[in-house]
C-alpha cells in the first residue's frame, strides 16, 4: 500500500511539474507573440503619426506618438533579441534593425510626400516581418489567449485604418492604400463579433463591449469616407475611443492568459 501510495505521489509530482513547463512555455509564447504584436502596432502608429504632424493635425499629440513608438520599438526588439527564435526570425531581427534606422532617420527629416511614402514603405515592411514572427508563436488552446490575440489585432486593425486615413488626406492617393483600409475595417468588424460572443466578461467590460459595438457603426462610416478624406481628426478622435474602450478588454484577457 505505502509502495503505491509513493508511486501515485511521484507521478502527481511529475505531472505538476509537467503543467507548470507547459504553463511557463505557453506564458514565454504569448510574450513573444505579444512583442511582435506590439511591433506590428507600432508599424501603423508611426507613419500615422508622421502624417498628422506634417499636416499640422493634433501636432502636440503626434509629437508624443512618434516618440512613445520608437521608445517601444526598441524595447520589443529588445526584448525578442533575449529569447530563442528560429534561423529565419533571426534574420527578420536583423532586418528590424536597419530599417528602425531608416524609419528614425526619415521621420526626423523635414515632412514631405516623398518622405512620407518612405515611411509608409518601411511601415509595411515591419508589419510584414512582425506577423512572420507572430505566426511562428500562435499555437494556444485557452480561450482567453485566443480573445486576448482577437484584441490586439483590433488595436492593431484601428492604428492601420487611421494610417491609411491620413496618408490618403495627405496626399499619397494610392487605390492600394485604400483597399487596404476597407479590409481592416472588415476584420475589425469580424473580430469585434467573435469577442462580442465570449459570456465570461465582468460588468466593466460588458460596459466597455457595449460603447464599443455602438459606436462602431458611425466610426466605420468615417472610415469608409476615406475617399472623401476629408475629416481627419474625427477620424483620429474616433479611434482613440475605440481603443480607450479595448484597452479594457485588453487587460482583462491579458490578465486571464498571462497573470498580468
Amino acid at each position: 500500500m505505502k509502495m503505491i501510495k509513493g508511486t501515485f505521489v511521484a507521478a502527481f509530482v511529475a505531472l505538476s511539474l509537467q503543467a507548470t513547463a507547459t504553463y511557463a512555455a505557453t506564458e514565454k509564447e504569448l510574450l513573444i507573440l505579444e512583442a511582435a504584436e506590439n511591433i506590428a502596432f507600432i508599424s501603423q502608429k508611426l507613419p500615422m503619426a508622421y502624417f498628422y504632424k506634417g499636416k499640422g493635425i493634433r501636432v502636440s499629440v503626434a509629437k508624443r506618438h512618434l516618440k512613445d513608438g520608437l521608445m517601444d520599438l526598441d524595447k520589443s526588439l529588445k526584448y525578442l533579441e533575449t529569447v530563442a527564435l528560429g534561423a529565419e526570425e533571426k534574420n527578420v531581427m536583423l532586418f528590424f534593425g536597419f530599417t528602425r534606422d531608416e524609419m528614425k532617420e526619415t521621420l526626423a527629416e523635414e515632412y514631405s510626400l516623398e518622405n512620407g511614402a518612405l515611411v509608409m514603405d518601411y511601415s509595411e515592411s515591419l508589419l510584414e516581418g512582425a506577423e512572420l514572427i507572430a505566426a511562428r508563436h500562435k499555437n494556444f488552446n485557452e480561450v482567453s489567449e485566443t480573445m486576448l490575440v482577437d484584441v490586439e489585432r483590433m488595436e492593431f486593425l484601428l492604428e492601420r485604418i487611421s494610417k491609411f486615413y491620413i496618408a490618403h488626406y495627405s496626399g499619397l492617393r494610392d487605390e492600394v492604400n485604400v483597399s487596404q483600409l476597407k479590409l481592416a475595417v472588415d476584420e475589425f468588424e469580424d473580430n469585434l463579433k467573435e469577442v462580442s460572443s465570449f459570456d465570461g466578461f465582468h460588468a466593466s467590460q460588458k460596459a466597455s463591449l457595449k460603447k464599443i459595438n455602438s459606436f462602431w457603426p458611425i466610426a466605420k462610416r468615417f472610415f469608409m469616407g476615406v475617399e472623401e478624406g476629408s475629416l481627419p481628426v474625427i477620424v483620429l478622435a474616433s479611434s482613440s475611443s475605440l481603443k480607450r474602450e479595448l484597452g479594457k478588454i485588453h487587460g482583462f484577457f491579458r490578465k486571464e492568459a498571462i497573470g498580468s
